[in-house]
């Protein structure tokens, strides 16, 4: 009999035991699973594509030991947001107006642009780059290749316009151009904009 009430008791220890190490193993594992979920956002954050880390980041509960963690990414995430919005609003304050090819008493052409200074602040210089082309649509390569670059450092006072005119030398069979700016420079705060590729904006020469 009391061999039995032992073994009983036993018996009920290691299902306790039991009970005890799979629900340790179900709560490593949960956890695991919350820390690959932080790791593959912060993968994410690493490699600038902040739209898909920030979904995953915004999925990870209060409970986790990493949410303090995805919140401060978070956070950072919306700063660089916010700045990257700001940062295309300035780098729109300077805009080419119009374009047009025109040709001079040599019959050479010449890319006529006028910029239009849409800030509040005094713009001083800035750098343009022109694709050329002929009739058919086929590149005008000069002396560097197809991209004609301009420079001008006219003052343009705030909300004012100005004409800039280059002659396309090595380039007497371009006729249109795609014209943008790539950067600018602010007179006063003696600071230079560069312009991000993404943020370029193209205009075409008019007839």
């Amino acid at each position: 009999m009391a061999k039995s009430i032992l073994l009983f008791i036993f018996l009920i220890f290691c299902a306790g035991c039991s009970h005890k190490d799979n629900k340790s193993t179900s709560t490593k594992k949960e956890e695991a699973k919350d820390s690959s979920q932080f790791e593959k956002a912060n993968n994410l954050f690493q490699s600038k594509s902040y739209e898909k880390s920030k979904s995953i980041l915004e999925q990870i509960p209060s409970t986790d030991s990493d949410f303090n963690k995805a919140k401060f990414l978070l956070e950072k995430i919306d700063s660089i947001e916010t700045l990257k919005s700001e940062n295309k609003k300035l780098e729109q304050a300077l805009t080419i107006e119009s374009s047009k090819i025109t040709y001079n008493i040599i019959d050479n052409p010449e890319l006529s642009v006028v910029i239009r200074n849409n800030s509040n602040k005094v713009i001083d210089g800035y750098t343009i780059a022109s694709e050329c082309f002929d009739n058919f649509n086929e590149p005008v390569r000069g002396y560097k290749g197809n991209t004609h670059s301009g420079i001008d450092q006219t003052k343009i006072k705030p909300k004012g316009t100005v004409r800039a005119t280059w002659t396309l030398f090595g380039m007497e069979n371009a006729t249109k151009a795609t014209s943008h700016i790539k950067k600018f420079h602010l007179a006063d705060e003696d600071i230079t904009i560069d312009i991000s590729p993404e943020n370029y904006i193209f205009v075409k020469t008019k007839k």
